[in-house]
């Protein structure tokens, strides 16, 4: 017998109330394996990436010995890493939804080093991983390092470039690209167009496949399209005109969203940029303009939201990070650098803040963690839950009380780290709490995500010992670091079905189902007229299509090359989640 699930009652499972969620608990973490644990090497976690399924995906380096000049190794599970030349080498790791280590790659240069800074995952379970490159200008100004990933390699023209290799579901290299003389920021898989989206700053003349962007007197910003096969479908760019000494133009941050669409944050002096129909202009020799632009999925500038410095600071607000949510708004997190800084309706102080730009690039929502008289927190990482919420993972400069709203949470020492969820919708901080502390020289958040369920998963760097939940991580104070990936249950909301008003109930079957065959969907009643459906995957991105033809009550929606997960079908104004194992 067909089993029919009912979205109704999944929906009510899956929306508890704020205040019937679970209290945030660490509940283990992981750490590469050092061979020779005394020796002065290091790894250092730099991003990290959730998929559907829950796996995680960690970016870092591999740190050669600064005193020793030791070249670094790492064992992850089966496979060991050992770094090349220069200060260090590239590595990128599978987690399993468990935390076992499934496979990592490394990234050398014959020059003075590389990275590997952020992942992407596309529903087909492709994982795509950037990295960076430098030299001494002094020495290599017009590069000539050779990147080696896999037995691909590219030689840099300039002396700084990003690259990009594909990796299938076993962490193979199937090709590698690079661009001299850009820094990627952001990276995101647009499942629409089938495009990986990278955006970031470059310096100079940069040509991405065809496309060669205006010429950048300090620096620019760029967007760039890259297909799955890794050519460069095309690019976007914008530089400013100021060539005064006091003229600044600095890109700040960047990030991709599920609908392919990309926001960078940055900052202008005594210049002007244009983007699109608008242009930018600064007069002042003395205080920036802070800007958030968004560029969309067809390469125009949607919107770009202008904020002027307070008083007599020199610029509005430092950012930190910036996130998408699954329904376009993008969520940021900064330091208001004076008092009077005007969001929107919202005026901020001198202290921290999460914010959030509507899909049309209205500020909305703010939170603010208060620091009365003693220093600013600082934000470390921000990952955004299925409904939209903002966690935030952070430092505490002194040992003294913070604020986050009407929550209080008192530093016990300098360096103290902690864990925040501010909800855009009640404009309230839902929990703010205190994380593991540490012994030695402490560790450090560089990156978080949060899974389907509400897991955020967290990495970084470990110099000393920490206890996440009952799992010990150590590594000598006195000698190199590790990297880490931490796990704390329950600090988002997970993805949840949430019916429209006036919706029809939407039935699937089977469900679960099994990856690479087809569900079969029911409507209340036939179809008016053709309805179109979507299979969407944890981070909103459209991963299938079909059609209910007009008159009827069913159809199918393919799940080949769909990795297991959940993910949420929609069928005009009804939904349902589809698991697929």
């Amino acid at each position: 017998m067909r089993k029919l699930l009912p979205v109704m009652s999944l929906a009510l499972a899956l929306t508890l109330p704020v205040a019937h969620a679970q209290t945030p608990a660490w509940t283990g973490a992981v750490q590469p394996t050092n061979p020779t644990p005394t020796d002065d090497t290091g790894a250092l976690g730099r991003g990290l990436t959730v998929d559907a399924a829950g796996n995680q995906y960690v970016a870092g380096v591999l740190q050669n010995g600064a005193g020793s000049g030791g070249r670094a190794t790492r064992v992850f599970g089966t496979t060991t890493l050992t770094g090349g030349n220069g200060y260090g080498s590239g590595f990128v790791a599978k987690l399993s939804p468990t935390q076992q280590w499934q496979w990592a790659l490394k990234a050398t240069s014959s020059g003075e080093g590389a990275t590997f800074q952020e992942t992407a995952v596309s529903p087909a379970g492709d994982t795509y991983a950037m990295g960076y490159v430098s030299d001494d200008a002094s020495i290599l100004p017009n590069g000539g390092s050779v990147l080696t990933v896999g037995s691909s390699t590219y030689t840099t023209t300039k002396d700084f470039a990003s690259f990009i290799t594909r990796l299938n579901a076993s962490g193979q290299p199937q090709w590698l690209a690079g661009v001299s003389g850009a820094q990627i920021f952001g990276l995101g898989w647009d499942a629409t167009a089938g495009n990986l989206v990278v955006a970031g700053v470059y310096v100079g003349t940069v040509t991405f496949g065809s496309t060669t962007l205006p010429a950048a007197p300090s620096t620019g910003l760029f967007v760039a399209r890259l297909s799955a096969t890794g050519q460069w479908v095309s690019a976007v760019g914008a530089t400013t005109n100021g060539t005064a000494s006091s003229s600044r133009f600095v890109v700040s941050q960047a990030t991709v969203g599920p609908q392919g669409q990309a926001a960078i944050a940055f900052r202008i002096r005594n210049g002007a940029v244009t983007l699109g129909s608008t242009t930018i202009t600064s007069t002042s020799a003395t205080q920036a303009t802070n800007v958030v632009a968004q560029l969309s999925a067809a390469n125009q500038w949607a919107w770009a939201a202008q904020t002027s410095a307070p008083g007599t600071s020199s610029v509005a607000y430092a950012t930190h990070d910036l996130r998408y949510d699954r329904a376009g708004n993008l969520l940021l997190t900064a330091e208001s650098i004076g008092n009077g800084l005007q969001l929107g309706t919202t005026t901020v102080n001198a202290d921290e803040f999460v914010a959030r730009l509507s899909p049309t690039g209205q500020w909305g929502a703010v939170g603010t963690i208060g620091h009365g008289t003693a220093s600013t927190s600082y934000t470390d990482a921000l990952a955004v839950d299925g409904q939209g919420n903002a966690v935030l993972l952070g430092s505490f400069p002194a040992a003294a009380t913070y604020t986050f709203g009407t929550r209080s949470l008192v530093s016990p020492a300098t360096g103290s780290k902690f864990v925040a969820r501010f909800n855009p919708t009640t404009t309230s901080w839902d929990y703010a709490q205190l994380a593991p502390a540490s012994s030695g020289d402490g560790y450090g958040f560089e990156a978080a995500a949060v899974d389907g369920t509400g897991n955020l998963l967290a990495t970084g760097n470990l110099r000393g010992g920490v206890t996440f939940g009952s799992t010990v991580l150590t590594n000598p104070t006195t000698f190199g670091t590790n990297a880490f990936v931490a796990r704390l249950s329950n600090a988002g909301l997970p993805t949840a079905v949430r019916q429209p008003a006036g919706a029809t109930p939407l039935a699937l079957y089977p469900n679960p189902i099994t990856a690479g065959t087809s569900a079969t969907l029911r409507l209340a009643a036939p179809a008016a007229t053709a309805r179109p459906v979507v299979l969407r995957d944890a981070l909103g991105r459209a991963v299938a299509h079909a059609t209910i033809a007009a008159g009827s009550q069913e159809g199918t929606v393919a799940t080949q090359n769909l990795a297991p997960g959940l993910y949420m079908l929609e069928a005009g104004t009804s939904r349902a989640q589809l698991i697929i194992e």
